[in-house]
């Protein structure tokens, strides 16, 4: 049937309002699989204050039930979120750190971000962990150290988070948490935390640490590289994965064979020197905290056609803005392709950034998720976003709109402390997926004025 060009135009707008997405143009080569208009996105939060950096896991053993966190607005707690349906709906409960102890041992702190940066796990039990640092006089003179708090299940209590590295001397940061899962592992069950230490202010340390007994007592840290924001994955027979970005100016990646005992060199695999410094940048929807290059790092351990291949993903300076860049490994480390999640109009600036990545391991479909913000001067709005691919990496569906508000912290009413820190989208957002079903969780601002930023969340199927 012909149509006339109002007609096709009335009908376009109409399917995209029907849908709650917005479909983007890719760049020649890339296929338009795309994902399938989310269902309804949910405030897990529902609390006031900044809740930010949001990460999610689900349960290996029932995948009905996820586990997902953030931290509170500067207010020394963590935010836990439970769901033991698929993500319909979801319980949200404070959750008091050691951090907490310092409003009252030392008013200077009030107003201060005194925990955060959490990560959270799920073993093949159901045992539920969250990694996170805190701000602890007593514990830390440079009032920040690491903790993992662990409970039996979503519905039991919480016990005393234990301090992963009591000999410390430095400064604990961007913590991330995983657990050994697989069959076919011999370290099954093995509890993995990585994080970055600054032992001054120029030098930054990528240390990881491991536990055999639910998280009760920890090995000695292990320096894998310098740098910061680093990321873990594993492989089917228990090879672990470690990515970050260095002090150099590039993206690393090393790995382990012997459940984190021992890594090999580091390898540089992609540079962030292009067209400005280090890979961190203000941007228009970020103008008061730095775009960090954080890798986001996953394992095929599917028995598709791609099995074994090692994906990181990470937000790079482009010639017009930000853009994603998806690298696919061997499970050796060999590079077999780096792609660019770029739009088309490329001499219309655009920012994407914030990326989160993660393998559905009953399929081997790689999901992608990050900000995307308008082509206008400002670019200012920044929509959470997903995209898929089937083939390794190499060639990714349609760019769609999971959020279906997009979020503006350049406007009034962004959260800020007394001191005037303001982390806006911080620095990392977060996606697990299973059997099928992605469950992104992001900060969102279309609650700012009521409850300042909140974490959001849906689920979406390819």
């Amino acid at each position: 049937m012909l149509l006339t060009a109002s007609a096709r135009t009335l009908r376009r707008n109409l399917a995209v309002a029907t849908l709650g997405v917005l479909a983007l143009a890719l760049p020649a080569g890339i296929s338009a699989s795309g994902v399938s208009a989310p269902l309804r996105q949910i405030d897990l939060s529902r609390a006031h204050g900044a809740q930010t950096e949001a990460s999610i896991a689900v349960d290996p053993s029932d995948p009905k039930v996820l586990l997902a966190a953030s931290q509170d607005g500067y207010a020394c707690a963590l935010r836990i979120y439970s769901s033991d349906d698929a993500g319909r709906s979801w319980r949200s409960t404070a959750f008091s750190t050691p951090g907490a102890e310092l409003t009252r041992r030392d008013p200077a702190w009030r107003g201060h971000l005194c925990a955060g940066n959490e990560w959270v796990g799920v073993d093949a039990t159901g045992g539920q962990y969250v990694a996170f640092v805190a701000g602890d006089v007593a514990l830390s003179p440079r009032g920040y150290t690491l903790f993992v708090a662990s409970r039996q299940s979503d519905r039991t209590r919480w016990r005393t988070a234990a301090q992963v590295d009591p000999s410390k001397a430095g400064l604990d940061d961007k913590p991330m948490l995983l657990v050994d899962t697989s069959p076919s592992s011999p370290h099954r069950g093995r509890l993995y935390v990585a994080w970055s230490r600054s032992v001054n202010s120029e030098v930054r340390t990528v240390l990881l640490a491991h536990s055999d007994d639910g998280g009760g007592s920890w090995s000695m840290p292990e320096q894998i590289g310098e740098g910061w924001g680093v990321h873990l994955a594993l492989a089917r027979d228990g090879v672990l994965f470690a990515s970050w970005w260095g002090s150099d100016g590039y993206l690393a990646v090393n790995r382990s064979t012997d459940g984190g005992d021992h890594f090999g060199s580091p390898r540089r695999f992609l540079s962030l020197l292009r067209y400005y410094g280090f890979g961190v940048a203000f941007i228009p929807a970020m103008r008061r905290e730095v775009v960090h290059p954080n890798p986001a790092l996953d394992a095929d351990r599917s028995n598709g056609r791609y099995g074994g291949r090692v994906y990181a993903a990470s937000s790079v300076p482009g010639p017009h803005g930000r853009e994603i860049s998806v690298t696919a490994f061997t499970p050796k480390l060999g590079r077999l392709l780096t792609r660019q999640i770029a739009l088309p109009h490329a001499r219309r600036a655009r920012d994407e950034f914030n990326p989160a990545l993660a393998v559905d391991q009953s399929s081997g479909t790689v999901w992608l998720c990050f900000y995307l913000t308008g082509a206008s001067a400002q670019r200012a709005l920044a929509t959470y976003s997903c995209t898929t691919s089937r083939d390794g990496g190499s060639r990714w569906g349609a760019i769609r709109a999971v959020a279906t508000v997009p979020s503006n912290e350049a406007q009034a009413g962004g959260f800020r402390t007394p001191s005037g820190v303001d982390n806006e989208y911080a620095s990392y957002e977060g996606l697990a997926v299973q059997d099928g079903v992605a469950h992104p969780v992001w900060t969102d601002t279309r609650n700012l004025r009521r409850l300042r930023e909140e974490i959001y969340s849906t689920r979406v199927t390819p």
